[in-house]
């Protein structure tokens, strides 16, 4: 099952999804070609409808070359978080605040957690956050805009 929701505080097709991890991430890659590319396809029609689908976050992190394939024929490009703060396992909006502001560096993706209670917990994080980040000297983007920073670099 996915869920996507557009933020009002976001240009059109900058869309949050989720990764459909309720399935414990063995099971998802031991699929075979057809089934994958079944779920897949089937994600991609539920994600369009809502913006344009840049991004794929594998679930925990778990990919194999399989699903980077099946990302790239849909044109999604892949990216994994640099500062997890265990929020999806650990029900402690303080405790995920001070991960953040302990982990974070330039060019960091932080990644949380926004359905059901988790995502009361998301808010109360980063209202935390957020301004500390800024106070430092931060500013949060998209994964677009890091991207594009990154290769302008190049």
């Amino acid at each position: 099952q996915h869920r996507v929701r557009q933020r009002q505080d976001r240009s059109p097709g900058d869309a949050d999804a989720d990764h459909g991890a309720q399935q414990p991430a063995r099971i998802r890659y031991e699929k075979d070609g057809d089934e994958s590319e079944r779920a897949a396809e089937q994600a991609h029609g539920l994600l369009r409808e809502y913006g344009e689908v840049r991004w794929l976050r594998p679930g925990s992190g778990w990919y194999n070359g399989s699903m980077l394939e099946t990302a790239g024929r849909y044109g999604y490009r892949v990216a994994l978080g640099s500062v997890y703060p265990f929020d999806a396992m650990l029900p402690f909006p303080g405790l995920a605040a001070r991960y953040i502001l302990w982990r974070a560096r330039p060019g960091s993706i932080i990644v949380l957690h926004d359905v059901g209670p988790r995502g009361e917990r998301t808010l109360a994080t980063l209202e935390s956050v957020l301004p500390e980040l800024k106070r430092r000297g931060y500013q949060v983007i998209t994964l677009s805009e890091l991207a594009a920073l990154g290769e302008g670099e190049g």
